[in-house]
């Protein structure tokens, strides 16, 4: 029950998001209200990770 209230809990505060193409990249846009609370801004430099779970963006 923990671990399926756990997924619960991550899945309320989830954003839906838009893959796009970039060149030969996939680009991701994420929600303003995600990049501010991270002090996220074009140029700015962070690193993706890949887990168990999927991708980890972490902003440095």
């Amino acid at each position: 029950m923990k671990v399926l209230a756990s997924k619960y809990r991550k899945l309320r505060h989830a954003k839906d998001i838009t893959f796009a193409k970039w060149g030969n990249s996939i680009a991701v846009r994420i929600p303003s209200e995600i990049a501010n609370e991270y002090n996220m801004s074009a140029g700015k430099h962070g690193t993706l990770t890949k887990d168990k779970e999927g991708i980890k963006i972490i902003p440095t």
